[in-house]
């Protein structure tokens, strides 16, 4: 089914789209119209035979919001994900030199005197 959707853009200016169900075009006017009556005839001359409706408000495309939240967070997630693991990574490596350097302290604590020094004490 072939068919021309007329609307008022917030902005006060009027669009027209040219639609057709069969074969899946869906092609928006370039240009915008002061009134009504001028999409309508603008609308026409493209497409003369076409059916035009009228419409309260302009149609959106489904799941467009959708798509951009989608987008935004997979960026987010983008930015954030390197960031967090280099600090991650950073983070380790802190605790792995305090954890051997703790090592060796402890083991040079604990360490016996030699021989040689026992009885010198």
């Amino acid at each position: 089914m072939r068919k021309i959707e007329v609307w008022q853009e917030p902005d006060g200016f009027w669009r027209w789209r040219y639609l057709d169900s069969e074969d899946g075009t869906d092609l928006l006017a370039a240009e915008v119209y002061e009134r009504r009556e001028e999409a309508i005839r603008g609308a026409t001359l493209a497409y003369p035979g076409v059916a035009t409706v009228v419409l309260a408000r302009p149609r959106r495309p489904r799941g467009l919001i959708r798509k951009l939240a989608k987008l935004g967070a997979i960026v987010a997630v983008a930015l954030w994900l390197p960031r967090f693991l280099f600090r991650a990574i950073r983070r380790i490596r802190k605790v792995t030199k305090f954890v051997s350097t703790t090592r060796k302290l402890a083991g040079i604590i604990k360490r016996e005197p030699d021989e040689k020094t026992k009885g010198q004490r």
